[in-house]
């Protein structure tokens, strides 16, 4: 496991290295909206830049990057454009954010209560690919890089909703091997046994602690059973009231398990502490978020992460959790110090724990 950090323009400095050198990119690139009125957070990063990044890493490899809500369908084009393959959007689904809101009735009292946007309250995590190199098959055994690791990622599920859970993916592939609702939803005859595994499957939803906190708050009393789940009218559709009601979905028999729906998600826990009584960056990431991204990106050997605006290091520090090569690149004299800061801390209480 190795942590080697960069000062410089990222654009300079990733020509240092080789091509398919990297197995995943996690980043939290700027967003253009001057945030803060922070120079760094001027521009979104060219087509560029994505190529140069798509170059050093690995056919197969994984991509994360945040965005902004006003501007991520601009990176999401560049990364595109530049040859990734978008695989998906992730919600980070946070609340912490505060309305940089102008309120205009202290200009025109007509328009008192009126305000210029909205809370900011979710982030986008565009989740692209480099193409593969042939087949998933093949690109496993050549780069040994291929897919996310779904089961290191799955929603934990305790007590009896556990034992509900474990049930129904062996009526699942039951349901499969007869070809009846699953041969409905496409999966006629595919083997499901390797999913029967003891937790949700990881969605493309994730939950910070406030917004978790807040939609218990709002759906408490609510449940979803098996054929019976008329308390969500009003908040989902009665199409899908119906569909999930009908005689087919029953006869599946979901998962009669009851409590919030925030079970279905992962969720990121911040911590003020995180901080660490010196990191004063304006846009720092929740640890648990990280390392929950550099997991689902992982392959088997744990293999090396890429940050090309690393930060203050937030990324690097998920690696060493997870066992991860980082490899971060920041331009900011600030930032970068607080990243080495940061870093430095862990690698020593790691060199004394291998003692």
């Amino acid at each position: 496991m190795k942590v080697k950090l960069y000062r410089g323009d990222c654009l300079e400095v990733m020509k240092r290295f080789k091509r398919n050198f990297f197995d995943s990119v996690i980043t939290d690139p700027p967003y253009a909206l001057n945030f803060m009125n922070h120079g760094w957070d001027e521009f979104i990063p060219a087509v560029e830049y994505w190529e140069e990044m798509l170059r050093v890493s690995k056919p197969g490899a994984i991509l994360f990057s945040f965005g902004g809500t006003r501007t991520y369908h601009r990176l999401m084009c560049n990364i595109e454009d530049a040859g990734w393959q978008i695989k998906d959007c992730l919600c980070w689904l946070q609340g912490e954010g505060f309305p940089k809101s102008l309120s205009i009735g202290k200009f025109e009292k007509s328009f008192v209560g009126y305000g210029t946007c909205l809370k900011p309250a979710w982030e986008p995590i565009i989740f692209a690919m480099k193409p593969l190199e042939g087949t998933y098959e093949h690109n496993a055994k050549k780069w040994k890089v291929a897919g996310l690791n779904i089961d290191d990622c799955r929603v934990s599920v305790n007590g009896k909703d556990k034992e509900k859970h474990l049930k129904e993916w062996d009526r699942f592939q039951s349901g499969n091997a007869k070809g009846n609702i699953v041969g409905n939803m496409g999966l006629k005859n595919v083997d499901l046994s390797a999913y029967r595994k003891e937790g949700r499957f990881p969605a493309n939803l994730i939950l910070g602690e406030r917004g978790k906190k807040e939609l218990d708050r709002a759906t408490k009393g609510l449940t979803h059973k098996a054929g019976n789940i008329s308390p969500l009218k009003g908040i989902i559709s009665d199409s899908i009231v119906r569909v999930l009601n009908s005689k087919v979905r029953t006869n599946y028999n979901v998962i009669d398990d009851e409590g919030s729906p925030t079970r279905f998600f992962y969720c990121a826990k911040a911590s003020k502490k995180e901080r660490e009584g010196f990191n004063d960056h304006p846009t720092l990431k929740p640890k648990k978020l990280m390392e929950y991204l550099c997991r689902l990106s992982r392959p088997p050997h744990g293999g090396r992460v890429l940050d090309p605006f690393m930060g203050s290091g937030t990324t690097g520090v998920a690696c060493l959790k997870t066992n991860r090569s980082f490899f971060g690149i920041e331009k900011e004299r600030e930032y970068f110090d607080i990243a080495e800061k940061r870093l430095e801390r862990r690698i020593e209480c790691l060199a004394l724990m291998k003692k």
